[in-house]
């Protein structure tokens, strides 16, 4: 993933793509060595929730009302009813999923505050670049073709979109779309709250998730493994009832593991999702029958879902009680039939450990959608 490559990596081919409607044309954009241009690859940088009502992993359900009447932003909102239930991030992983600074703003239970310029996404100034236009005609790319509004594909995945042109430059922007957006104003309020009871992690980049127990018994964790975590994650956003999300490492041996150490193979972690969810509105079951959906085909295959290959990339459900593994063999066995030619795993579940932040909803700080029930095909590589 170039998203972690070094600050000094030169760019030396960027492979780009315009988004023309009706038709797209690419292009390739070469010696940009720009220090800015260069750092449209490397990772965002996090940002602290210094301020909030509520214990990281506290569970919260709110109401809001959008104020904002300079943007639409009523299609862009992730829950578009307009009341959210969300896990309280964990700085610096925005592992709720939804508005990075909601959770600094929420009042306490029963309470209603006002909040003016809500940042809806980060935006991170090195993911900014400006690029003459004399480099872009060097590369044969005729600066006549680009808008402001156009989205560029970039060799990575990543997406920018160009936000500014002038005689002499263009300047494309590689934030989430959701980022242009800041400065909504919103009234919040809280309307209940669960907090984590189970004693939380304290060292690394453990998960308190996977023995997990909230106030409220209704609320659950659960750990899946279906190839690269970008795609998996973002298809468990979308399921109504699951109200929290996150990447990371498990079922390994070294505590703590960074990205890089997981894809040598050598730490036998496998990339996988944590979710929590209300089992009122949603089954173990369901979200087991999601993976397999997922996988298809890649449940026969071993270490391997779809082109990606690897230990860390072994498919498998990782039950973390007795009656969800019961579960999970049941899902399975239906599929194996006694067969032993499923390749994915039924595993209890060891530690978890997060992924880096720059992982985390990936996709959906890319710009695809993670609302509820959305239909939209998920692009794991952008």
């Amino acid at each position: 993933l170039y998203a972690s490559m070094n600050l000094q990596f030169v760019v030396t081919f960027l492979s780009l793509s315009l988004a023309f409607f009706p038709i797209a044309s690419t292009y390739m954009l070469s010696r940009i060595s720009s220090g800015r241009a260069a750092r449209l690859f490397t990772r965002t940088r996090a940002r602290s929730l210094s301020m909030s009502a509520y214990s990281p992993d506290t569970i919260v359900t709110f109401s809001y009302d959008v104020k904002d009447t300079t943007n639409d932003l009523g299609d862009k909102l992730l829950c578009p009813t307009g009341r959210c239930t969300a896990v309280v991030p964990k700085a610096p992983f925005k592992t709720g999923g939804y508005f990075p600074s909601v959770f600094e703003n929420l009042p306490e239970v029963g309470k209603t505050v006002t909040v003016s310029d809500l940042q809806l996404a980060s935006s991170n100034p090195d993911m900014i670049a400006k690029i003459k236009v004399a480099q872009l005609e060097a590369s044969g790319l005729k600066p006549e073709d680009l808008k402001v509004g156009q989205t560029l594909f970039l060799q990575s995945g990543m997406k920018a979109e160009v936000v500014e042109k002038t005689e002499d430059s263009i300047t494309i922007d590689a934030n989430p779309p959701l980022s242009r957006l800041n400065g909504a104003a919103m009234t919040l309020t809280t309307e209940s709250s669960s907090a984590l009871t189970s004693p939380p992690a304290t060292t690394g980049t453990l998960s308190s998730w996977t023995s997990g127990s909230w106030s409220s018994p209704k609320y659950k964790s659960a750990t899946f493994a279906g190839g690269c975590f970008w795609g998996v994650e973002l298809a468990y956003q979308r399921v109504p009832g699951v109200v929290g999300t996150k990447v990371g490492y498990t079922q390994g041996r070294v505590h703590s593991p960074s990205y890089e150490a997981v894809c040598s193979g050598t730490t036998g972690h496998t990339e996988a999702v944590q979710v929590v969810y209300d089992e009122s509105l949603v089954e173990y079951e369901d979200l087991c029958n999601l993976l397999v959906e997922r996988l298809g085909d890649n449940v026969y295959k071993k270490n391997q879902v779809g082109n990606d290959c690897g230990t860390q990339y072994r498919s498998g459900i990782y039950p973390h009680d007795a009656s969800q593994r019961a579960v999970a063999e049941a899902v399975i066995g239906a599929i194996d039939g006694g067969s032993g030619k499923v390749m994915t795993e039924i595993e209890d579940a060891k530690d978890f450990f997060d992924g880096e932040e720059y992982h985390q909803q990936y996709l959906m700080k890319g710009g695809q959608s993670a609302k509820k029930e959305a239909k939209e095909t998920i692009r794991c590589y952008g």
